[in-house]
């Protein structure tokens, strides 16, 4: 049903936008054979660059890449020298953070439209040098490779990236809108650079990940220090063996939510659930699991589209509301209602396979069938479509990837906007 809402009157709003600037610092150019003061490798630029530099890459003729190995020890940008396009490469990027390239203050390093054939991108030493280090890594394209920022004491942003082969592992990160044949995992912090009350947001990501890879999850939650919100992705797993496509082994207690929104999930593998809690659920902790669609295509008897092991502590809010499921042999969840609130799910009357392009079910139950409240309703206006179709994080809003210019990466807003109320948004963006 279609519904309409305008605020007439608000008194106060506060935007926040965090972006990125290059006000001070100089523009270095790599080129095939390139004479002073443009520079024939990328480590030699980067060695030669000061803290606030740009790098901007010239591809090479015949699609020849940079075949090297690049140390980047210093706050820098390398970007492509053609806007909107990329800079091909095959070799490894490693972030160094104990080299005097970094300040006392907070410094960034950032990789944008970067096409690599077979290389990573890896932060993994850990960072000692007393301040916080921002890794940015969007609108890359790496063929055989991952992004790992597994170091402590970095704060990562990584957006619009398409891995046809690799898996993207953070600590303290927003992931938003990646293509990934793998997973993502987001570990502890280790020390946190932005305050343990804060929230982590992987959204908007089209996953894959299949029997034998060294994870449990293909959305693997790992992080007892900021609460999650894990909303809008597509996740297809066939990893099997009680694993989850979407698992959390720790989480955050606390007064805030840990939200587990509009997702569309496809399992394929025997012992293959939907969402697999393996953290206990303490008194005080609060998990919110709503408006997402669960198919399995196993036909495994022991599957539930939502499985606790252990079972939440009665101190704990767990609301389990208006998912739909189907295929899961052992229906919706090994939970009662003594244990979480539960309302309003649905288990399909049919097959509703999720596409594999846009994750949508065209399932009755799933159209305008998740949670009646306006903090989730539609870009239509109308009410929450259970999935990635669903609310104002819609999938749609970080596709296609691999655009370049001018992102926004994210938008945090409140998802109910009162007449007379201050609203905060923050937003996440970068610009060459």
């Amino acid at each position: 049903m279609k519904t309409s809402t305008k605020l007439w009157a608000l008194a106060t709003f506060l935007t926040a936008f965090t972006g990125w600037g290059n006000a001070f610092g100089a523009d270095w150019v790599v080129e095939e054979n390139g004479v002073s003061p443009n520079f024939a490798t990328i480590q030699d630029a980067v060695t030669a660059a000061s803290p606030g530099d740009r790098i901007f890459v010239v591809n090479k003729s015949g699609s020849i890449p940079y075949l090297e190995n690049v140390t980047i020890d210093k706050a820098i940008e390398i970007l492509p020298y053609t806007a909107n396009g990329n800079f091909l490469v095959f070799g490894n990027y490693t972030i160094s953070p104990n080299g005097s390239g970094f300040s006392s203050t907070f410094d960034s390093v950032r990789i944008i439209g970067m096409l690599n054939q077979s290389g990573s991108i890896v932060a993994a030493a850990n960072n000692s040098t007393g301040n916080g280090i921002e890794i940015d890594v969007v609108s890359c394209q790496l063929n055989a490779g991952s992004i790992l920022v597994s170091g402590t004491q970095f704060y990562s942003r990584v957006s619009g990236n398409w891995l046809q082969s690799g898996s993207i592992t953070v600590r303290e990160s927003m992931v938003t809108g990646n293509l990934v044949n793998g997973s993502i995992t987001v570990n502890d912090a280790a020390g946190s650079m932005i305050g343990s009350d804060e929230t982590l947001y992987v959204v908007g990501n089209r996953l894959t990940s299949s029997t034998g890879a060294s994870v449990s999850g293909t959305i693997q939650w790992s992080n007892d220090d900021h609460y999650f919100h894990i909303a809008n992705n597509l996740v297809r797993s066939s990893l099997g063996g009680t694993s989850g496509a979407i698992r959390f082994t720790s989480i955050r207690n606390g007064v805030e939510n840990n939200q587990l929104v509009n997702n569309s999930i496809e399992t394929d593998g025997a012992a293959d659930y939907g969402i697999t809690s393996g953290a206990a659920l303490a008194s005080g902790t609060r998990l919110k699991i709503e408006n997402n669609a669960l198919h399995d295509l196993s036909g495994s008897s022991t599957e539930y589209a939502l499985f606790f092991n252990p079972a939440p502590s009665p101190g704990a809010l767990v609301e389990i509301n208006y998912n739909v499921e189907e295929g899961f042999v052992n229906g919706l969840t090994n939970v009662s209602g003594a244990q979480a609130v539960i309302v309003g799910n649905q288990t399909a009357a049919s097959t509703f396979d999720i596409d594999n392009v846009t994750g949508v079910s065209p399932s009755a139950e799933a159209i305008n069938g998740g949670h009646p409240g306006n903090a989730y309703t539609d870009h239509d206006l109308s009410r929450n479509d259970c999935g990635v179709a669903g609310g104002s994080f819609n999938y749609t809003n970080f596709w296609p990837i691999l655009t370049g210019g001018a992102r926004v990466m994210l938008v945090k807003t409140p998802r109910v906007a009162l007449p007379s109320s201050a609203i905060n948004a923050e937003a996440d963006a970068h610009d060459r």
